[in-house]
C-alpha cells in the first residue's frame, strides 16, 4: 500500500472524527476499561452481580436520509442526482443473561425495520438470533462457544474491524448478542442468511504460560450464484507472559474460504509469532496502550501472499465517565458480500461519555483502505476506501426510556475492477439523520448471592 493512500486514511479517519466532535454527538458507547469505573447512566443500568435477567428492548424513530439508493438500485451513473426523503425506524429484541461464579451465558434474538415513506420499496428488515457462553471447566480451563443466525441485507459492514483484541482472554470475553444492521450501510434491498459458530479452548499451564484453541465456521447465501460462501478455520497456540501486560505468542492457525462451486478455495495460513503488550502507560494509570503483532500467508491455488499483521489500541480515561480510544487494524477479511478477500488497513477513533447522569454523548469514526483479492499486478483496478462517522446525543427520560438524536455519513469508493454483487453501485456518499425513543424492559431480574450453592 502507498505512502499517499496511507496518508489519506489517516487524514480521513481524522477528519471524520473532529466532524463528530464537533457535532457533540455519537454512534457506539466508549466502555469503561476498569472494573473500578462502573456505569453511571441513568437509562439501561442493570445490577452487574451474578444472577439471572432477561430484558426486552424496543426503539422507534424518524428521520431524513440524503441517498436512499434503495430507491433505484443499481444506478451508478454519477450524473443520476441521489435522492434524498424521510425514513422510519422501528427495532425490538429480546435478551437473556445469567452469569455466576462458573461462567456466563447469552440467548437474544432482534429484529428492525426501515420505512420509505412514499417511496417504490416501501421498507428493508433484518433478523437476528444468537446464543453463546462462556464456562470455566476448572480454576485453569475455560472454553466458550457461539452459534449466531442473522437475516439482512447485503452490506460491507465486515470490511470494518468491529475491535482489537490483544489476545484471548475467558474471563472478559464479551458474550455475542443478537444485533441489528447499520440500515446506512445497505447496499440492496436483497437479504441473505448467514450462520456463524465458534468454540474455543483455554488452558493455564502455570501463570506464565497459557494455551489456547479455537475454530470457527461461517456459512452464507451469496449473490453470485447459488452456492453458498463457506470458510471455516481453526488456530492454536502458547502465549508466554515474561511481565504483566507483555507476553510472548507462538502459534498457527489455518483458514480456508470457498466462494462459488468449482472454484479454487483461499487457505489462510497465520504464522502466530509475535508479541502482545497491555499494560497502564507510566506516566498515567489511565492511559493504557494495548498492541499485537503477527504475519500471514494466503494463497488462492497460484499465487501466494504474505503480508504482516497486527494492531494496536490506545485508550485514555477522561475523569469518571468519559473515554477516549483510537486503533489501528492491519489484517484480512473473507467477506461474504465480494467474491474475494480482502486486505485492509484500518484507522478507528472514538469519544464518548457522560455530561450528567441523563445526558450521554458518544462518537465514533471508522476509516479502511486496502485492495480485493491477492494479485500484485498494478493494473488491475481492485482497491477500495471506506469511510463512516457516527453521532449520537442522548437523554434518560428515566431508567427505562431514553431520547435520542443521531447523525450518520457514509462513504466507499471501489475500483473500476472490482466484482461487486447485482444492483450495487460503485460510488456512494450518504448522509442521514433522526431521532430515536427507546424502550427497556428488564421482565425479569434475579441477583444471586456469592455464597449461593452452585
Amino acid at each position: 500500500m502507498s505512502l499517499v493512500r496511507t496518508s489519506v486514511l489517516l487524514s480521513a479517519a481524522l477528519a471524520l472524527g473532529m466532524l463528530s466532535l464537533q457535532a457533540s454527538l455519537a454512534s457506539a458507547q466508549v466502555t469503561a476499561v476498569r472494573p473500578e469505573r462502573p456505569e453511571r447512566g441513568l437509562f439501561k443500568n442493570p445490577p452487574v452481580e451474578d444472577g439471572d435477567r432477561l430484558d426486552l428492548n424496543g426503539s422507534v424513530g424518524a428521520g431524513l436520509d440524503d441517498n436512499i439508493l434503495l430507491d433505484l438500485p443499481g444506478v451508478s451513473d454519477p450524473r443520476v442526482p441521489a435522492k434524498s426523503g424521510s425514513i422510519a425506524t422501528a427495532s425490538g429484541g429480546v435478551s437473556y443473561n445469567t452469569t455466576n461464579s462458573r461462567g456466563r451465558l447469552n440467548a437474544s434474538a432482534s429484529s428492525a425495520a426501515r420505512y420509505y415513506p412514499g417511496q417504490p420499496i416501501e421498507h428493508v428488515t433484518s433478523h437476528g438470533a444468537s446464543l453463546s457462553g462462556v464456562a470455566l471447566l476448572t480454576d485453569r480451563t475455560s472454553i466458550y462457544g457461539s452459534q449466531s443466525a442473522t437475516y439482512q441485507p447485503f452490506t460491507f459492514s465486515l470490511m470494518f474491524p468491529t475491535s482489537f483484541s490483544p489476545s484471548y482472554d475467558p474471563e472478559s470475553l464479551p458474550l455475542i448478542e443478537a444485533t441489528n444492521p447499520n440500515f446506512d450501510q445497505a447496499a440492496t434491498r436483497t437479504k441473505y442468511l448467514s450462520f456463524l459458530t465458534t468454540a474455543g479452548v483455554s488452558r493455564e499451564f502455570s501463570k506464565r504460560t497459557t494455551f489456547s484453541a479455537s475454530y470457527h465456521l461461517d456459512r452464507s447465501d451469496t449473490a453470485y450464484g447459488t452456492e453458498p460462501f463457506t470458510s471455516q478455520g481453526a488456530s492454536a497456540g502458547f502465549r508466554f507472559s515474561l511481565t504483566r501486560g507483555l507476553g510472548l505468542r507462538a502459534g498457527y492457525g489455518y483458514q480456508q474460504a470457498e466462494y462459488t462451486l468449482g472454484a479454487e478455495p483461499f487457505r489462510y495460513h497465520n504464522i502466530d509469532l509475535g508479541v502482545d503488550y497491555s499494560k497502564a502507560l507510566s506516566f498515567s494509570r489511565r492511559t493504557k496502550l494495548s498492541f499485537s503483532t503477527g504475519s500471514s500467508a494466503i494463497n488462492d491455488g497460484s499465487n501466494t501472499r504474505f503480508r504482516a499483521i497486527g494492531g494496536a489500541q490506545l485508550n485514555h480515561e477522561i475523569g469518571r465517565t468519559w473515554d477516549a480510544t483510537i486503533s489501528y487494524d492491519r489484517s484480512f477479511e473473507f467477506v461474504s458480500t465480494l467474491l474475494q478477500p480482502i486486505l485492509y488497513d484500518a484507522l478507528t477513533a472514538g469519544v464518548g461519555g457522560l455530561v450528567n447522569r441523563r445526558v450521554r454523548v458518544q462518537t465514533s469514526a471508522q476509516a479502511s483502505i486496502g485492495s480485493i483479492g491477492i494479485g500484485d499486478s498494478t493494473a488491475v483496478d481492485n482497491d477500495f476506501d471506506m469511510y463512516q462517522g457516527n453521532a449520537t446525543l442522548s437523554f434518560a427520560l428515566s431508567r427505562f426510556l431514553d431520547l435520542g438524536a443521531t447523525y450518520s455519513i457514509y462513504r466507499y469508493r471501489f475500483g473500476a475492477d472490482a466484482v461487486l454483487p447485482p444492483n450495487v453501485e460503485r460510488n456512494v456518499d450518504r448522509q442521514s439523520v433522526s431521532v430515536y425513543l427507546s424502550v427497556w424492559a428488564p421482565v425479569y431480574s434475579r441477583t444471586r448471592r456469592t455464597n449461593a450453592t452452585r
